[in-house]
């Protein structure tokens, strides 16, 4: 799906969106050259939340990546995907429990999606 936006009167920018999100992940000049937007992660909903919400996140391309969870000390906590991953948007799910299964304590949570070229952080509010 392509959408299209005029600035300045004189330039046209194609916007590349993904087909299911409608977000863009890349953008084209006039000449064609397309350049990337890449790797977008998304405030987690609800938040605060109990007991699980859902964190959704984009890619541009194809990539080797990963999405954990860390508590405020900076430990993971769980790590709820790595490996590669097609590109497009994509939602994970989080139950609230670290990697041996047990419920996490009430606090603030920071979740990370990592690739090759791009890390980005947000936080997030367990609650009991």
């Amino acid at each position: 799906m392509l959408r299209f936006c005029t600035l300045v009167d004189t330039m046209t920018f194609r916007f590349h969106c993904d087909p299911l999100s409608n977000i863009p992940v890349g953008v084209s000049d006039q000449s064609g050259t397309r350049f990337r937007i890449g790797a977008r992660l998304e405030q987690n909903f609800p938040n605060p939340f109990r007991p699980e919400t859902t964190i959704r996140y984009t890619l541009d391309r194809t990539a080797d990546m990963s999405l954990k969870i860390y508590d405020v000390r900076g430990a993971v906590v769980r790590v709820l995907h790595t490996g590669v991953q097609e590109a497009g948007t994509h939602s994970i799910q989080w139950d609230g429990r670290d990697d041996n299964g047990r419920r996490v304590a009430a606090g603030a949570y920071f979740y990370q999606l990592q690739t090759d070229d791009r890390r980005e952080a947000k936080k997030m509010i367990h609650l009991k």
